[in-house]
């Protein structure tokens, strides 16, 4: 095979699996230690069933408080979560 063949089967292969089109999905991760931990919750699980993760976005934080104590007692991550999809996946 020549170098030529080599760099067009590279470029074919390398031009199939590069994602062309993004998904963005939302979750809520919830934590009982913090708002970078409830994100990171809703991180880990969607790394269960989803591939080629790009990033994600804070979409915004809350919390439940005790109404006795005035304490959080759990905190929420609202996450957007951007994803490639792949040529054969469409």
């Amino acid at each position: 095979m020549t170098s030529a063949e080599t760099a067009t089967r590279t470029e074919e292969s390398v031009t199939k699996r590069t994602p062309a089109v993004a998904k963005i999905v939302e979750l809520i991760g919830v934590s009982n230690v913090g708002w970078e931990d409830a994100a990171r919750a809703a991180l880990d699980e969607a790394k269960k069933t989803i591939h080629n993760i790009h990033g994600i976005k804070i979409q915004g934080m809350t919390a439940d408080v005790d109404p006795n104590t005035g304490r959080i007692t759990r905190y929420k991550a609202c996450v957007k979560l951007s994803f490639g999809v792949i040529e054969e996946e469409r």
